[in-house]
């Protein structure tokens, strides 16, 4: 049985540490938060691994908003995640949201990333 979420936002970082964006609208906010999910995502699918598979969300949030820790990228080669995609992700995880690429910008360097895979000439 699925319970409906009370409170969808409970998630969000902003509800474990302090923001100090207060001039950015919430939306915009979330947004470039959403995008450090885009970069959690895509570590999950390069690894096949479970981010954090063992730590309670409260761990995970102290983990990366108070120790700046992240996923580790490292034990991936440059085969599995080139460069330009290692780049992309680390941008996503940038501490300060604003320093975040915009949605329409990872689009497109996935979408050129894609295109040199298929095409590498």
């Amino acid at each position: 049985m699925t319970m409906p979420t009370v409170h969808p936002d409970a998630g969000t970082g902003q509800h474990y540490c302090y923001s100090h964006h207060t001039g950015v609208s919430g939306y915009t906010l979330r947004a470039l938060q959403d995008m450090y999910a885009i970069g959690v995502m895509l570590w999950a699918m390069l690894t096949g691994q479970r981010p954090w598979q063992d730590a309670s969300v409260i761990a995970v949030a102290y983990k990366v908003a108070v120790l700046g820790e992240r996923l580790p990228l490292e034990q991936l080669s440059d085969r599995r995640c080139p460069p330009q995609l290692r780049r992309l992700i680390r941008q996503c995880w940038e501490a300060d949201p604003l320093r975040r690429p915009a949605a329409a910008e990872a689009v497109k360097e996935l979408q050129g990333l894609i295109k040199e895979v298929r095409d590498p000439s």
